[in-house]
């Protein structure tokens, strides 16, 4: 009754741009590579809805295409300073040339939920190669996003934030301790776990690492990325036979998880061939993007 009414007063139809939105973020969910072209022309667009532009950006971390980061870098600059930040933490994913000399450009934005975004995502970078404008910005962005995480000592996703930035730095043993912080802040959140166990690795903490793994997976036993990473522990730690069991359950929870398939693959090169072929196969239909999977096929 009302949409009758609606529409003979005014004959546009209104409905149609929210439709639009919801069907291209309802596609961005489902990593729908076919209506990737009509995200980027949406985000490209004049009139873009603010908010919904956001989530578009940070669903596009699930599709590798390279025709995503011009799109992006261009929304670095956006009149938006959500779009902007929104754009800035996207753009951290992949530190190439481009990306890094437009996200050092953000380090001076007006809005500090920018310049810490852009810190955060710059943190692998080392300072010592850059410009002394540049460093100097990066130092003062870096001060204002570790404020921001201190100052809410009691807060589980700060320490998480922090432990995130110690990694980016390979400051490992800093990183850890943060992650521990968080889930000792709050023991049900599954995160920590996994990036701590990243962190133990790289110190040789294999033990920890491993249990760190077995905590994850005892909050969330289907969770893909807590049994890929086990999976790749435990082979380098020459327990083949429990990392292939932790691949097959990582892939089974994310049949789209290319490393899952590949890591798979090359477990089982040595003593089954045939099944490993398939396994590489699978990985570079999944994984186009990264010629070391069609390469290894």
């Amino acid at each position: 009754w009302a949409d009758k009414h609606v529409r003979a007063w005014r004959k546009r139809d209104y409905q149609k741009p929210v439709l639009r939105r919801a069907a291209l973020i309802g596609a961005a969910r489902k990593g729908d590579s076919t209506r990737l072209p009509g995200i980027l022309a949406y985000l490209s667009g004049p009139n873009r809805d603010e908010i919904q532009s956001v989530s578009l950006i940070r669903l596009l971390a699930s599709f590798p295409a390279e025709d995503k980061w011009p799109v992006l870098r261009n929304l670095a600059a956006d009149s938006s300073p959500l779009v902007r930040a929104g754009a800035v933490e996207a753009l951290g994913a992949r530190l190439d040339q481009a990306n890094a000399d437009a996200l050092l450009k953000t380090l001076a934005d007006d809005f500090r939920l920018v310049r810490v975004r852009a810190a955060a995502a710059l943190a692998g970078i080392p300072e010592e190669g850059l410009p002394e404008a540049q460093r100097r910005r990066l130092r003062d962005a870096t001060a204002e996003l570790l404020d921001s995480m201190l100052s809410r000592p009691d807060d589980m996703a700060s320490h998480y934030n922090l432990g995130n930035f110690y990694m980016a730095r390979g400051r490992m043993a800093q990183a850890a301790e943060e992650f521990e912080t968080a889930s000792r802040l709050e023991p049900e959140a599954l995160p920590p776990y996994v990036n701590a166990a990243l962190a133990y690795s790289a110190l040789g903490r294999n033990d920890k690492a491993e249990a760190s793994l077995r905590c994850a997976l005892s909050l969330d036993p289907a969770n893909a990325a807590a049994h890929l990473n086990l999976g790749m522990l435990l082979a380098e730690m020459g327990r083949s036979s429990d990392a292939g069991q932790a691949f097959r359950a990582a892939f089974k929870a994310d049949p789209q998880s290319a490393q899952a398939a590949y890591n798979l693959g090359v477990l089982l090169s040595q003593d089954r061939p045939e099944e490993a072929l398939d396994w590489c196969r699978r990985a570079a239909e999944l994984g186009r993007d990264n010629p070391r999977y069609g390469y290894t096929y």
